[in-house]
């Protein structure tokens, strides 16, 4: 995603990394048509396993980054019933978030010694300073496509029957 065009999507029957590849496949396929051996230098997803491997498998080499988006949304997830726990975990987060440099963030994730594996994980985006660091701007993009589909093809929907009346 680039300058909000999403370029050659394939939808996936399911979330297992061959599906995924198949998916993510129509992208490097149509980067390859612009620009033959076209190779990401990295790629920034919601952590799902499968859509690493995916990336993985497409791209030898690529950085793989957390969108650090979905990364506060776990911790939110895992401290719901914890109000003032969150609260203060939410302020560090986003503070690592604003970090410029490798040495601030490692400054400030220090400080959430509580969840290490994080730290690598989010650690990689400095490594790549023009890499995205959330995937929502790509989020909303296809949340859109996901709703025209869903108008398209809901038989219930008002704006579907509208379109057959029209159609027929």
């Amino acid at each position: 995603m680039a300058n909000e065009c999403v370029l050659g999507v394939g939808l996936a029957d399911n979330a297992g990394t061959e599906a995924l590849t198949d998916g993510y496949g129509h992208f490097k396929e149509k980067a390859s048509n612009i620009e033959p051996g076209y190779q990401p230098k990295s790629v920034n997803t919601d952590g799902w396993e499968h859509t690493q491997r995916a990336w993985k498998d497409l791209f030898p080499g690529i950085a793989v980054i957390l969108c650090f988006l979905h990364a506060f949304l776990n911790i939110r997830d895992r401290c719901k019933h914890h109000k003032e726990l969150l609260r203060s975990i939410s302020e560090r987060a986003w503070d690592i978030y604003h970090a410029e440099t490798v040495v601030q963030f490692s400054q400030r994730i220090r400080r959430l010694r509580q969840w290490p594996a994080l730290s690598r994980l989010i650690k990689k985006a400095f490594s790549h300073p023009q890499a995205y660091r959330t995937s929502n701007a790509l989020d909303l993009l296809i949340n859109y496509v996901w709703e025209d589909l869903r108008v398209k093809t809901d038989r219930a929907n008002p704006l579907f029957q509208r379109g057959c009346q029209k159609e027929g």
